[in-house]
């Protein structure tokens, strides 16, 4: 017998230009309203191990030749469209008879092989075959029906590959999707599935499963959300009220740490077309606003699994030592450094839980570090060390990204770095065990050229240790005028001396007019106070540009500021004036001079972190501090304060300049 279908060959082969997989799960889902109870999924290979052909098996209930034509002949009208369940009472998959050709693509032809028990021969079984072939899809062969003693069933086979045999079959991808696919069903039916000899057992890949009623018109609608232990495509199955999935789409939500799908199951879904089914999710009505709601309980599902999750493998961790923190956190600082360790740990533990226990403890200790001092590595750690798949990166990126933990994490390490060193600096200058042996030049100069923000957020370093005409040179370069020449004369002093800045610190304001402010700041060692002479050089710095012509410019204001731990008391520094702000000793032509304590510099810079400091939550100890200065100043200490743990004193040590 041969007949057309009633469909044009374009629409039918729109139909088989699927992807081989898919049309491998069409036949599946056949065989499963067929009542069959075993199903497998064959593959013919030739020596070279290359794929030759196709079989499906099954042990359902077949099909007569003269169902054929209603099966065959026009989508639309299959007999599942009016039937309420299997022969065998399960729920149905596919209703339009769109299935068979979809699976009629992956060759060149496609044969059923089947055998049905015929009821108005008595029960008699009946084998016939039915052919399609790619280049005619709309006819269709069904041989004459033959008596036969084998079990009814059917094989589908395709035979021919043609030059170009089908990708996507082979490899563990197939398994995890026939996992996710058939989850539901196969705890439901009593059915098996093989693929390539591999049985698809979800109940094995299972770890956690939870169901969720939803409110919906109608019915009450049902989430079901199943947890794997291994990597499968995440999926949200629309489904009907049985719980037969009718189309798949993205879950849209992040879920870091966790391999899932979820089901929709609803009786507003049943009796629309896949086209319909895939703008579900576009709708104005009940199917997207129940669409949306699966995905909040998803989230909160999640959420809630991240916290179990979280604590049951850190429980696992610290048993076992590798968990890179002892104790628990003190600070909002550290609760926040160990929240996001704990949610990017959990993202790669099955990488790093992969290893051995020694590299497990290398790999954590890694991820924590890369946090802690620059959360722009993970990315790279997690992909490179621990070869985390790209999808989960950009979550975890999407993730952190969407809440601002590791910008926080950067932001509060910058803030418990500057409140130590801020510490550690009054250590330096304040203590009278350590500030008379700090030096000027080689020690705290080289210190501060480092930290310059404890003069100010604005102030960037743009001279360190350099003479007047450095200055100068530095000064033009940032008004964008031409260079000295070679030839030009140095700045000198009123004296005739070719003083030298410790540091000179600029910053441009973003006003009307490209306005240039220099600060120029003079150090004491912390065991000299500030006096007569020192103040007499700082004017003589100040002195030396206000007489300069070439650092003139009505856009630029200098400070010149000299810092030590005390300033003696002297009429000639007047630091306290109904005229000027506190500390100011000059202010003329643009040009301001200051003298200022250590104190008062540390009150300054504290003052502009309390905000941060009292959010944060930390104090730092004089041993946290001097741990901070160790790690970023080391050579830079004095032997009391260095890590080397040298406490002798010197009793002479060298005489440094005084910079004139």
């Amino acid at each position: 017998m041969e007949f057309d279908v009633a469909l044009t060959k374009q629409h039918l082969e729109s139909l088989a230009r699927t992807q081989p997989l898919t049309g491998v799960i069409e036949l599946i889902w056949n065989a499963l309203d067929a009542d069959a109870t075993e199903i497998g999924v064959e593959f013919g290979r030739n020596v070279m191990d290359g794929l030759e052909e196709i079989r499906v098996r099954d042990n359902g209930h077949g099909i007569l030749a003269r169902e054929a034509e209603s099966l065959f002949g026009a989508l639309g009208f299959s007999w599942k469209r009016d039937a309420q369940a299997s022969r065998g009472g399960r729920p149905l998959h596919g209703r339009e008879g769109r299935g068979r050709y979809r699976a009629a693509g992956i060759g060149t032809r496609i044969i059923w092989r089947t055998v049905a028990a015929d009821p108005e021969a008595s029960g008699q079984h009946m084998q016939t075959s039915i052919e399609l072939q790619f280049s005619n899809l709309v006819h269709v062969i069904v041989s004459e029906a033959a008596e036969t003693e084998q079990p009814t069933g059917t094989t589908v086979v395709i035979p021919d590959l043609g030059a170009k045999p089908p990708v996507g079959l082979g490899g563990t991808g197939p398994v995890d999707r026939l996992t996710a696919v058939f989850a539901l069903s196969l705890q439901t039916f009593n059915a098996h599935i093989s693929y390539d000899r591999t049985e698809i057992d979800p109940s094995k890949a299972q770890v956690h499963r939870a169901d969720y009623p939803l409110e919906a018109e109608g019915d009450d609608a049902l989430l079901t959300v199943v947890e794997w232990n291994r990597r499968i495509d995440r999926g949200l199955y629309l489904c009907d009220s049985k719980g037969t999935p009718l189309i798949e789409q993205p879950p849209g939500i992040q879920a870091p740490g966790f391999e899932f799908t979820a089901y929709l199951q609803w009786t507003g879904f049943e009796g629309s077309d896949e086209a319909d089914l895939q703008m579900a999710n576009l709708d104005s009505g009940e199917r997207k606003r129940l669409i949306e709601a699966a995905k909040d309980q998803l989230r909160e599902h999640f959420k809630v699994r991240l916290q179990e999750k979280t604590r049951e493998q850190i429980t696992r961790w610290k048993a076992e030592k590798t968990y890179p923190f002892k104790g628990e956190p003190t600070t909002r600082t550290e609760r926040t450094v160990r929240d996001v360790f704990d949610v990017v740990a959990l993202t790669a533990s099955s990488a790093v839980n992969a290893s051995e226990v020694r590299s497990r403890r290398l790999s954590l200790r890694l991820l924590r570090e890369a946090l802690e001092q620059d959360p722009g590595s993970l990315h790279r750690v997690l992909h490179e060390v621990l070869d985390l798949p790209q999808d989960r990166l950009d979550e975890l990126s999407e993730l952190l990204d969407r809440t601002p933990l590791a910008a926080l994490i950067s932001l509060s390490k910058e803030v418990a770095d500057r409140l130590e060193f801020l510490k550690g600096l009054e250590e330096l200058v304040l203590n009278p065990e350590i500030k008379k042996h700090v030096k000027e030049r080689s020690q705290l100069h080289k210190i501060l050229a480092a930290e310059t923000w404890v003069f100010g957020e604005e102030y960037a370093l743009s001279v360190n240790d350099e003479g007047l005409t450095t200055v100068l040179q530095r000064h033009i370069e940032l008004l964008g005028r031409a260079k000295l020449d070679e030839d030009d004369a140095p700045v000198k002093d009123l004296e005739g001396h070719e003083r030298i800045v410790d540091l000179m610190l600029a910053r441009s304001l973003g006003q009307a007019r490209n306005r240039r402010e220099h600060l120029v700041v003079e150090l004491k060692r912390p065991s000299v106070a500030v006096g007569d002479d020192e103040a007499s050089q700082i004017r003589k710095y100040a002195t030396a540009v206000a007489g300069d012509p070439r650092f003139s410019s009505v856009d630029v204001q200098w400070d010149f500021v000299v810092v030590s731990t005390d300033v003696k008391g002297s009429p000639a520094i007047e630091r306290e004036s109904d005229n000027r702000p506190f500390g100011q000793i000059m202010n003329a032509k643009g040009i301001r001079v200051w003298v200022l304590t250590w104190g008062e510099v540390l009150d300054n810079a504290l003052h502009r972190l309390k905000f941060a400091k009292q959010h944060l939550d930390y104090e730092p100890s004089t041993d946290q501090a001097l741990a901070y200065l160790r790690r970023t100043h080391d050579k830079y200490l004095p032997p009391q304060a260095r890590s080397d743990g040298n406490d002798s004193v010197q009793t002479t040590e060298p005489a440094e300049s005084d910079g004139s």
